[in-house]
């Protein structure tokens, strides 16, 4: 799936609401007029595009097209910035942020590996796959000094 979309009234269940029980979703809600949401705009999209570190797909809805979409989601002022996640609004933001606090605010949307390995591991053993589980648990990857209290 395409990591930048457009999305409508129409698309908007599917693109969004389905699509974030597989990765986050982003959506930023903007106007073509709206000279914050051109400067936001971009920002999102280099960090949704090309940056190895965050895995989300950004959401682009143009609120003059939309104003349902924007009613439903009580969107005050634009850019307006809501993270869903299981179909649920997770995190949001209203205004330019600068690209350090952007970054921030996108890392909260993204397991860490050791988050990614505990949920497969807790996967295996909801259902009862002992062995599998417990190799998961022992390929967890800990950061050095947790690793050295171990030993």
């Amino acid at each position: 799936m395409e990591n930048i979309i457009e999305v409508s009234t129409a698309t908007f269940e599917f693109n969004v609401i389905q699509q974030s029980a597989n990765v986050p979703v982003v959506v930023n809600f903007w106007a073509p007029w709206c000279g914050p949401c051109r400067m936001l705009g971009p920002l999102l999209e280099k960090l949704a595009g090309g940056d190895p570190a965050f895995d989300f797909v950004l959401a682009k809805v143009n609120v003059d097209e939309n104003p349902d979409l924007s009613r439903r989601f009580r969107v005050q002022g634009i850019p307006a910035v809501k993270a869903f996640v299981n179909g649920q609004v997770v995190a949001e933001f209203t205004g330019v942020q600068p690209e350090p606090r952007l970054r921030q605010w996108l890392q909260q949307l993204t397991p860490s590996a050791v988050e990614q390995a505990l949920a497969e591991a807790h996967s295996l053993l909801a259902t009862h796959q002992w062995a599998e589980a417990e190799a998961a648990y022992r390929r967890m990857p800990f950061p050095h000094a947790e690793r050295a209290m171990i030993k």
